[in-house]
């Protein structure tokens, strides 16, 4: 049960995030809004997630294991530190409780959404395996075909998504290069969500393949080192 709640749920706040980084084209009010129930739905999230909590005490700490963990924790940091900086950028919270430093605001709020973007990209590439295995037992009859198309997909979306995250200054956000953002206001929404879409591809795949290749490097050191 908590496993159909969980899925929607991720799916929602990945959609939500795409429509909050066309902040330019959707409006404060509404970029606001969803600030507010991305949030929120971000404390459900760990909630329905607190048996991984529980779990971190027990068992082996796997290189694996501690990139998995290192991913979640600085995506939680992330998002804590997106979610203050909006605080600050808030007319209403801010005048509320007497806080008003909208400049620190808006720099640590560009910084904090691009980190916590890249990592949300990086969180779905850990789970990418299962979701994969679904779509292999659902697309058994022609898993060869489609293993192909989808790693040719993956591999060109990724490409473009390299671009888009260099075109739309994400690298300078993420180290403060600039001060502020230059949006275009004229551009559609759907170009806005194909490079971000395509950009989570990107580090997801990433994310994925990393994980992967720890995985072979740390079987290939036991079977090295078993056989000294």
């Amino acid at each position: 049960m908590r496993t159909k709640v969980k899925i929607p749920l991720d799916i929602c706040m990945t959609l939500l995030f795409f429509l909050q980084m066309a902040y330019h084209l959707i409006g404060d009010m509404l970029h606001e809004w969803i600030g507010i129930a991305l949030f929120a739905l971000l404390i459900l999230h760990n909630f329905l997630n607190w048996k991984w909590y529980a779990g971190l005490k027990k068992g082996r700490y796997t290189p694996a294991r501690i990139f998995h963990l290192a991913v979640n924790c600085l995506l939680l940091i992330s998002c804590l530190g997106m979610a203050v900086s909006a605080f600050l950028l808030s007319p209403k919270l801010s005048a509320l409780f007497q806080v008003n430093n909208a400049m620190l605001g808006r720099k640590l709020h560009m910084l904090f959404t691009s980190w916590s973007f890249v990592l949300m990209a990086a969180h779905i590439g850990l789970h990418w395996g299962m979701v994969t295995g679904t779509i292999k037992r659902r697309v058994k009859k022609h898993s060869v075909l489609c293993r192909v198309v989808a790693i040719i997909s993956a591999l060109l979306l990724s490409a473009y998504g390299l671009h888009a995250f260099i075109a739309r200054g994400l690298p300078q956000r993420m180290f403060l290069r600039v001060g502020y953002i230059l949006f275009d206001y004229e551009e559609p929404l759907l170009s806005v969500l194909t490079d971000y879409v395509s950009i989570l591809c990107l580090f997801a795949c990433l994310t994925y393949y990393t994980t992967k290749l720890i995985r072979i490097c740390r079987e290939k050191c036991k079977y090295t080192f078993g056989n000294l």
